[in-house]
This record gives structure tokens, sequence and C-alpha cells, in this order.
């Protein structure tokens, strides 16, 4: 927000702030973006592993050993 009058000594401090909380909004958007990846990705690894262990009977540490064992392949 600027002050009105408007001043020209007050200009350069406002943009310069304006430019800082248009930076730090899109690192945040950019943030959010990866954290509802991950969250999706992460319910797809339980689904998974809910599948492993019904068919195989494994355990739930068993089921995700195994699937980060091939993972690293």
């Amino acid at each position: 927000m600027i002050a009105k009058p408007v001043m020209p000594s007050a200009d350069f401090p406002a943009l310069v702030m304006a430019a800082r909380r248009h930076a730090e909004a899109r690192e945040m958007a950019g943030t959010l973006a990866e954290m509802r990846e991950r969250m999706r990705l992460h319910a797809l690894v339980i689904a998974d592993v809910e599948r492993l262990r019904e068919a195989r009977g494994w355990s739930e540490d068993e089921a995700y050993r195994q699937m980060r064992h091939k993972a690293m392949r």
C-alpha cells in the first residue's frame, strides 16, 4: 500500500517492498505446489503398500522394503 499523497521519496521503498512480497508469494506458491504433489504421491504409495500386503500377505514394513528395493533398481 502506498501512502497518499504520493511522494517521490516513498516510491522506491514501496516498489522494493512490493517486489519482495511478490517474490515471497511466488516462492510460497511453488512450495505449496510441491507439497500438494508430495501428498498426491504419498497417497499412491500407501495404496500400493496396501495392495502388496493383501496380495502377498506381507507386513507393512516388508511391503515398504520391497518397494524401496524395486525402486533402487
